[in-house]
């Protein structure tokens, strides 16, 4: 197979060129791109197949270890105590960065496929309170669980066009949790000379631009010309990114005949004040019943076609 040669600088067209005539050392890679951020901090070689651990970058140690020692009384408030220790989870993610079960496991089963950021992925909640895991029950059916904390779904659409449904032939529905907006991500590497290394040896990290102008204004710098322009355009940018983003998984399901169900994060308004409603561990993520929530809403829109 002809391979462009990395070093003459043209790397849109050696991403091309791996995609056009390499494809799966591509999905590899937006595989790839999906464990880091998802894959457990203190999980490094996968266990039967899985990466298995506590934290994950969105729900870290630090975290965990300050609320421990500062919130205890708010953790135990949300049930997260249980004889003055703090709850474990159990963040299991298979080799493609979801957090469900291996696709070889699951591929001759009926099966719904969940995509979102970082409630789909259910931070700081053990698997089985996730939405789309009860939803999953309700439909009597397995799960793909595509989803990236703190992210869009520029990654997760493509994987889920390119791959996810290509390989999977019994898909009762696909249900999109919309992130909120001003999503913007970025692929970034360790250095500069990384990016010049073949596809599958490049050491890739998923950077989230808007904290670094958050962190900005929380010490108070000065926006430079180009980030004011940034963010005098950030709003229509990832609007209709994150708009294509859904139109190409919805026309996709269109044309496989594959019910499509979509809820916006940003319009779903639950009155999550109320004390029946807890918090997620990291107590920044909302809780379970947030979550039932979503699965009810979309149950009801699944019944609602049939």
């Amino acid at each position: 197979m002809k391979r462009f040669n990395v070093e003459n600088n043209n790397l849109y067209m050696y991403y091309k060129d791996v995609y056009d005539n390499d494809n799966d050392n591509y999905i590899k890679f937006l595989s790839r791109i999906l464990q880091t951020r998802t894959a457990p901090e203190d999980s490094v070689v996968p266990q039967d197949g899985y990466y298995v651990g506590k934290t994950i970058p969105s729900d870290d140690i630090n975290t965990l270890e300050k609320n421990s020692a500062q919130f205890l009384k708010k953790l135990d408030a949300n049930d997260w105590v249980e004889n003055g220790v703090v709850k474990e989870i159990d963040y299991k993610i298979n080799i493609h960065g979801c957090r469900s079960k291996n696709f070889n496991e699951i591929l001759d089963k009926p099966i719904i496929i969940g995509i979102g950021c970082s409630i789909t992925y259910g931070v700081g909640l053990r698997q089985e309170q996730t939405w789309l895991h009860n939803l999953a029950e309700k439909l009597n059916c397995e799960y793909v669980n595509l989803s990236m904390p703190g992210c869009s779904l520029a990654v997760t659409s493509l994987f889920c066009c390119e791959y996810v449904l290509k390989i999977f032939k019994n898909v009762k529905g696909v249900f999109i949790f919309v992130p909120p907006p001003n999503r913007l991500e970025l692929l970034s590497y360790a250095n500069i000379g990384e990016s010049l290394n073949p596809i599958e040896e490049q050491d890739i990290h998923v950077e989230d631009f808007l904290v670094d102008l958050e962190q900005a204004r929380v010490e108070n710098r000065k926006f430079n010309n180009i980030e004011k322009k940034i963010l005098r355009s950030l709003d229509h940018t990832t609007f209709l990114r994150t708009l294509k983003d859904q139109k190409m998984i919805e026309y996709k399901c269109q044309n496989l005949n594959i019910p499509y169900y979509s809820l916006d994060s940003n319009t779903f308004i639950v009155p999550t004040h109320l004390p029946k409603y807890k918090k997620a561990r990291d107590l920044l993520h909302d809780g379970p019943q947030y979550h039932e929530e979503i699965t009810n809403e979309f149950y009801k829109m699944y019944m609602t076609d049939k």
